[in-house]
């Protein structure tokens, strides 16, 4: 390429962009949810969430499920973010009521909003009842009236009052009789004997207190429906989920807890006079605080969401003829509060997550796919994956996964996914390892390269090989003992690198690198600080290894850091992200890293706020060699400071020429594509401005076009064009050119 003229223009045309610089973003996906406003809208045909605590903290977004996905809808109004909301469909004005919660600093609210399906309106009632969550709150058919009871008041203190919304206004009713004050029950409206039905709750002012008791309102007075022990009925708990199932009239009540860190899974019917628990061979895990709604149109219960033992959940159930079905697992995996029990790898097409929890769900795959995570039930795997890695091997065509030695009963295993299910290998030998090893692809690109870690007699420092059929331990000195390191294959520099870990002494902070023969000990100029329990994941198109989080002496650190080829950069990204044991993986169609776990809930992305992207537009023509194309080596981008390289295939001779420029729409006043035909070249048309011309040799038909981008942040933004042109006296046109290719620079 001409040194002068394009660089010249390229800065006077990119002289007013801003330096680029990479950042940490949170995916927008349904998270898993405790405490969301969950209602069914019958007149739209939508299951309504809306807020909840989550794995970003409070929501303030609005989701809807269609039956068949969820959707997040974006209104021009909203209410302020907030859990422990109760939100009811208002058959009577054909919109959902929603009414108070706790906000993100605590305080509890008493605001009315409404919800029509497209926008929010806060309404501004004469009265209201006094500020609250945890209430319950119904549609009572009968009265055509929507009905509040209880509570957690402000500043604190349960609620027994009761409340009517007519339309227009709050109107508090008294009673001869009425509930004890509680917080955490839950209603539900039985519409064949036209009564409100109110069951359990929390009495936390007599200390650690939940209730049993089962009340009905009528419209004018509440009855104590309770039948004394032993007439069977569900044990005393609060935050479950209660709904009347119309299609067996009976009211349902599902989950909840009666202590701290206990959570049911039963499912209960009342009858209007009796009690009965149902036991369907299939069950929902354990929850409390689950959104739970009748679907009139489908005629199912739907259970949504809630918090277990270690973790939030996002799944949507439904229940009609005694059976549970799962309708969607949600849009993120049930990521654990444990360490060490999920990990991620690319297969160069999408990403794919592994990991367990023993209490809940066992071993769960899922796959990044089209911006949200998918579940794949046929998968099968180790059935709590501890301390396991995965990684791609390209001569398998699978992802690889190694399983550490748990027990007895879970012994060291590799596994390999062929798109639906894990498939055991059947190794002649085993590493050995315990724990706290890691794994990368070899730069020969044919086996995989496991190191460290810890077995029954301690730490490792040997270097083991996969290659699709066998473990072989590889007689080379390596770094020293370690565990809890991180492991990436640099691809342009063709070497693994090695960051940190953990030795009896402490934290390490060193560096190393394997070529596929021997390790290296590498003294660059800059480096993280010590630490342990970091992730590392190549970047394909910036051509960079990014090393994130990690844990030190006295907490986590949030640092990103990346490696050059031959030195640690720091990134000072505007967004932190802290986060320690958990799983980074480059995502091919984004184009960016995926972040996910490691303390911190939900899925994020690291990449540019400038990306470098490359696209192909118009034909190729002629080839006697075949169609004339373009590619791209390992899917790099143009960045600045950094070589971009162009592959052209199909390109006949000895010599051929790539044409650049930095326009494809006109040439010195004559417009683009301009038609080679009446120069002897039919159905040919140089699609690119040639403003300057790089010679190239064909070898085999392919040949290389190489662009050194300067490092100057002005250049970030600015577009180049380039197509590959040869003459073909064998082709049918007597030239073979290639499509264009428009190139955006980004910035690093």
């Amino acid at each position: 390429m001409h040194p002068r003229q394009p660089t010249a223009l390229v800065l006077l045309l990119a002289a007013a962009l801003c330096p680029a610089q990479t950042d940490w973003r949170q995916e927008l996906l349904l998270p898993p949810v405790r405490y969301p406003a969950f209602t069914f809208d019958p007149v739209r045909g939508f299951a309504l969430a809306f807020g909840g605590d989550t794995d970003r903290g409070l929501s303030g977004e609005t989701w809807l499920w269609n039956r068949v996905e969820w959707q997040r809808a974006v209104t021009a109004n909203r209410p302020a973010a907030r859990q422990q909301s109760a939100l009811v469909f208002d058959h009577a004005r054909s919109v959902s009521l929603l009414f108070g919660g706790t906000d993100a600093a605590g305080a509890r609210l008493q605001d009315t909003w409404r919800f029509d399906g497209v926008d929010w309106t806060q309404l501004q009632p004469a009265s209201a009842p006094p500020a609250r969550s945890l209430h319950a709150m119904v549609f009572d058919a009968a009265r055509s009236t929507v009905l509040l009871f209880g509570g957690v008041g402000a500043p604190f203190g349960e609620l027994g009052d009761t409340w009517e919304w007519n339309g227009a206004n709050w109107v508090q009713r008294t009673s001869l009789h009425a509930p004890p004050p509680r917080s955490g029950a839950a209603m539900a409206c039985d519409l064949v004997r036209q009564r409100v039905v109110l069951f359990g709750g929390s009495c936390f002012q007599y200390g650690p207190c939940w209730r049993g008791d089962t009340w009905e309102w009528d419209g004018v007075d509440w009855i104590d429906r309770t039948q004394p022990w032993p007439v069977p009925a569900p044990p005393p708990r609060w935050s479950h989920g209660m709904a009347y199932d119309a299609a067996t009239a009976r009211t349902l009540v599902l989950g909840g807890s009666d202590d701290p860190g206990h959570y049911h899974y039963d499912l209960w019917a009342w009858d209007g006079t009796n009690w009965s628990w149902l036991q369907p061979a299939q069950q929902p895990p354990p929850r409390l605080g689950h959104g739970f709604a009748f679907d009139p149109g489908t005629q199912r219960v739907l259970a949504f969401g809630g918090e277990t033992w270690f973790n939030l959940l996002g799944d949507l159930w439904s229940f009609a003829g005694g059976t549970w079905q799962l309708l969607d697992p949600g849009m993120s995996p049930p990521l654990q509060i444990l360490e060490r029990t999920e990990a991620m790898a690319s297969d160069g097409d999408g990403v794919l997550w592994c990991g367990g929890d023993v209490t809940v769900y066992g071993m769960q795959t899922w796959r990044w796919d089209g911006g949200r995570w998918r579940y794949l039930p046929s998968a099968a795997g180790p059935r709590s994956p501890e301390h396991h890695r995965l990684q791609w091997l390209p001569p398998a065509g699978r992802i690889v996964l190694h399983q550490p030695f748990r027990s007895t009963l879970q012994p060291e295993q590799t596994l390999g996914f062929d798109g639906q299910t894990w498939i055991p290998f059947a190794p002649l030998h085993q590493p050995g390892v315990q724990s706290g090893a890691d794994l990368a692809l070899d730069p020969r690109f044919d086996r995989l390269v496991l190191f460290g870690g810890r077995d029954a007699s301690g730490l490792r420092g040997s270097t083991w090989t996969f290659d699709g059929a066998d473990w072989q331990l590889l007689a080379v000195a390596g770094p020293s003992p370690r565990e809890d390191h991180a492991m990436a294959l640099d691809v342009a520099g063709g070497r693994v690198i090695l960051f940190g870990g953990r030795n009896a002494a402490g934290d390490l902070g060193d560096t190393h690198a394997f070529d596929g023969q021997q390790w290296q000990l590498l003294q660059p100029a800059r480096a993280p600080s010590p630490r342990r329990d970091h992730a590392m994941a190549y970047d394909l198109g910036r051509q960079r290894i990014v090393l994130h989080g990690g844990r030190v002496l006295g907490g986590v650190v949030d640092d990103t850091w990346e490696w050059t080829g031959s030195d640690w950069e720091q990134r000072l990204t505007p967004v932190q992200r802290p986060g320690f044991a958990h799983a980074l993986a480059y995502d091919p169609r984004s184009e960016r890293l995926l972040g996910i776990g490691g303390f911190v809930r939900g899925t994020w992305s690291y990449g540019a706020a400038a990306p470098g992207t490359i696209a192909t537009f118009g034909g190729a023509c002629g080839g006697s060699l075949g169609t004339p194309a373009t590619w791209t080596p390992f899917g790099q981008r143009p960045y600045t400071g950094g070589a971009f390289t162009a592959g052209f295939v199909n390109l006949p001779g000895p010599l051929a020429l790539a044409a650049v420029g930095l326009s494809a729409t006109s040439w010195g006043g004559t417009p683009l594509p301009y038609n080679l035909g009446p120069f002897g070249f039919p159905n040919c048309d140089l699609r690119v401005e040639p403003t300057a011309v790089s010679w190239l040799a064909p070898a085999g038909g392919a040949a290389a076009w190489t662009l050194q981008v300067p490092g100057a942040p002005a250049l970030v933004g600015v577009q180049l064009f380039v197509q590959a042109l040869a003459l073909d006296p064998n082709g049918p046109a007597g030239l073979a050119a290639t499509p264009g290719v428009r190139l955006q620079i980004g910035g690093r």
